[in-house]
């Protein structure tokens, strides 16, 4: 099997705790070569506790190593740098969300892949989790009948106050929370958006980035995507909820604190077709003159065998030439939705803190 050498550039929250961990654990895939920061603590850190060499410096890194894949995993204003001057030197990049702070960025290291050859892929791991795709198999069961929306939500009260609240860093919910689910939401309906509303603000964080973003989107076939990110929430509601014509699903926590998923839904054969009646004294004087309908109710606890490694699927494609499962095109179909929502919400009204 074709080993990868792997350098990891900034070894932050991401780099460290996730793009590490998955070197590591693939011994016979990767090999973990070199670390680049800016902060010499860290690179003594990751010497000392993996053995590799240490850089501050991006472009030594790469003349002294010559890695066939270069992680970039450093804030988001700099994914531009990183990641054209790797592949300008000859090496494959896979990237950290967002792929850039704007779409316009992002346009520009697309092209940097067509000029130099080399291969690309963004680290969008929120489409491989178990939930949407455990939802895509209930939704392929039928038993929800045609979809018409899908509303997922990330709520916490977070006073946020690192570089992520910060606009001139690419900080903020959209670029955060928002590429992730607006990947996973789009890869969930494989369609194209016709259109899209979005509210952003800054009620909790420190800095000017918004930290409360509600984005709307419908597909051509008239879907509703509802994102709903609120990191100024003391009180949460549910995960996901998935509707259709003839039954909905819905996330919940067990007494454990295990995701679990609620169905319910009924057979469309087992009740009469309904006609609206145009008689202005409605039947009994009642608001509702249906049938009672036979609900079917279902719960399934959350199966991380739905989750798709994303690190296995980053290796098929660098060292493979497999298919990618997140192709470039893909991203920047993301980053230009993102950049719709932006432009969305700078038409309304902001919302103002007392403090």
């Amino acid at each position: 099997m074709k080993k990868l050498s792997i350098a990891v550039v900034g070894l932050g929250r991401i780099g460290w705790s996730k793009h590490i961990p998955e070197i590591i654990a693939r011994p016979d895939r990767f090999e973990l070569v070199a670390v680049v920061d800016a902060s010499e603590e860290r690179i003594n850190e990751a010497k000392e506790k993996y053995g590799v060499s240490g850089y501050s410096d991006i472009e030594q890194m790469i003349l002294a190593h010559r890695p066939d894949v270069v992680v970039v995993a450093t804030p988001t204003h700099m994914h531009y740098d990183h990641a054209c001057l790797a592949m300008k030197m000859g090496c494959d990049v896979f990237l950290e969300k967002p792929m850039a702070p704007d779409y316009e960025t992002a346009c520009a290291i697309a092209e940097c892949v067509k000029t130099t050859g080399r291969k690309l892929m963004v680290f969008q791991p929120h489409r491989s989790f178990a939930e949407p795709n455990q939802l895509l198999s209930i939704i392929d069961s039928g038993k929800l009948g045609k979809v018409f929306s899908i509303y997922v939500s990330r709520s916490a009260y977070s006073r946020r106050s690192d570089w992520q609240a910060l606009k001139k860093f690419g900080g903020g919910m959209l670029n955060n929370y928002g590429a992730h689910y607006v990947d996973t939401l789009v890869y969930m309906v494989k369609e194209r958006i016709a259109r899209c509303f979005c509210t952003a603000n800054v009620v909790a964080s420190g800095g000017d980035a918004e930290d409360v973003v509600r984005i709307l989107m419908q597909t051509e076939s008239g879907v509703t995507l509802d994102i709903d990110i609120n990191q100024a929430a003391a009180l949460t509601g549910p995960t996901w909820l998935v509707c259709g014509e003839y039954g909905s699903v819905r996330s919940e926590t067990d007494p454990k604190g295990r995701m679990q998923f609620r169905i319910r839904y009924y057979d469309s054969e087992d009740i009469p077709k309904i006609e609206a009646s145009e008689d202005l004294a409605a039947k009994n004087r009642s608001y509702n003159n249906d049938v009672p309908i036979p609900w079917v109710e279902e719960v399934v606890h959350l199966d991380n065998h739905y989750a798709i490694p994303f690190y296995d699927k980053a290796y098929e494609y660098f060292a493979l030439d497999k298919e990618s499962f997140l192709p470039v095109e893909e991203t920047l179909y993301v980053m230009e939705l993102l950049g719709k929502c932006r432009e969305s919400s700078e038409m309304g009204p902001k919302f103002e803190k007392q403090t």
